[in-house]
């Protein structure tokens, strides 16, 4: 085609059929290099827009995996708030315990001490003798009294600590789930 090419530039004598030849093939060839340049520039664009897909899909990987490191930690975290709730409810259970002990304890020592003052009153002890009585059970009762508010007083805080432990967990699990469900919608929209 080259050779042809040359030869009707210096004018060799070229029958009219070949002439036609000729023109059809440069014709041709300008319509094929077109075609080559139009194919390496939609190349181009296609190789961009393939990069470009490939950072999305790295950066949509790398978010798939944040969230998914945020998930499993609010799991750690919500397993570590339950355990932590069970410990409260079994410290408030063994709180409670001691403190119907305590209040068993007192009622009996409250018996006790009604039935040792109607002995005292019946008997007719000296005056010395009730007193001193009465003192040690004053003192006794009044340990009693400060062990129940304080029991007491203990209780009411792990019963606030609870409530305020149950609100976090809520929150927490709230929270989870937003992650998951936004996870979810994430590897639908990579899927």
């Amino acid at each position: 085609m080259t050779n042809l090419s040359r030869l009707v530039e210096r004018g060799a004598g070229l029958s009219i059929n070949q002439e036609a030849m000729v023109n059809e093939l440069k014709q041709a060839k300008e319509e094929l290099q077109r075609q080559v340049e139009e194919l390496g520039i939609q190349s181009q664009q296609m190789e961009r827009q393939l990069k470009e897909q490939y950072n999305v899909q790295e950066e949509l990987r790398n978010e798939r995996d944040l969230h998914l490191k945020l998930i499993n930690d609010l799991k750690d975290k919500f397993a570590a708030k339950e355990a932590e709730h069970l410990r409260e409810s079994r410290r408030r259970e063994k709180t409670q315990k001691e403190l119907q002990d305590a209040r068993i304890k007192l009622d009996d020592e409250i018996a006790q001490q009604e039935k040792m003052r109607s002995q005292l009153l019946e008997e007719r002890l000296s005056a010395t003798e009730v007193e001193r009585k009465l003192a040690d059970a004053k003192v006794t009762m009044d340990k009693y009294l400060r062990d129940y508010e304080a029991a007491d007083t203990r209780l009411h805080k792990v019963v606030e600590e609870l409530d305020e432990q149950v609100k976090r967990n809520k929150a927490l699990i709230a929270d989870k789930h937003a992650y998951e469900k936004e996870m979810k919608l994430k590897i639908c929209e990579i899927g």
